[in-house]
């Protein structure tokens, strides 16, 4: 993964490397999920091989246009010095789930301490974004989920993917944060197996 990010910050892009990775892993429709910037590269990866993707599931997905100053305040958040400013974050991260943060906060700022991590944050360009031109070439199911306690995303990010996303299946959950297979892992699950189900269709009565 690592090695992944490192080349993206070379190419100046997020293209080749997460489509040839996706390309070599599926070999059949599937249903990609994303969070954030996993959510921005599935977009992505839905407009080079629409064949390959049945459909998207996204949790506060990334990308949506902004400025560079907007942009650089954004990737200071991730730059997390002390203990404390990764509790923060992680209270930015949760819904109701807050209690959780001191062990996630752990973990979240030895993820994002990595040298890798740290050059993309670096390097992170807004020539990388979405256009509402990329999001209405898309030719998949959407589910987009939005919790409106993610405190990571901002609501600008919100309605650019609503605005553009007409035929998504859009879900607000007014105690969802920015990754609810965190706070509600349960109960979106559920949530995706519903997508999921619908996708498929009615299945034939037997006899």
């Amino acid at each position: 993964a690592e090695d992944g990010i490192r080349y993206l910050v070379r190419s100046r892009g997020l293209g080749d490397v997460y489509k040839r990775q996706l390309d070599e892993v599926l070999q059949e429709p599937t249903v990609i999920f994303g969070n954030s910037l996993g959510g921005f590269v599935a977009i992505k990866f839905a407009q080079w091989a629409p064949v390959k993707v049945q459909g998207l599931v996204l949790a506060s997905p990334g990308g949506a246009p902004m400025t560079a100053h907007e942009m650089q305040r954004l990737m200071n958040t991730f730059h997390l010095e002390s203990h404390a400013e990764a509790v923060a974050f992680m209270e930015r991260c949760l819904g109701e789930a807050r209690w959780t943060r001191h062990p996630l906060a752990w973990g979240m700022r030895r993820r994002f301490s990595r040298p890798a991590i740290r050059e993309f944050t670096s390097a992170v360009s807004t020539e990388w974004l979405l256009s509402p031109e990329d999001l209405g070439t898309l030719e998949v199911a959407v589910a987009l989920f939005w919790g409106l306690e993610d405190e990571v995303l901002g609501v600008k990010q919100r309605e650019f993917f609503v605005r553009h996303l007409p035929t998504a299946l859009v879900t607000a959950p007014p105690t969802y944060g920015h990754a609810p297979f965190i706070d509600h892992p349960d109960e979106f699950a559920l949530h995706i197996r519903g997508f999921l189900a619908a996708l498929a269709g009615p299945v034939a009565q037997a006899g």
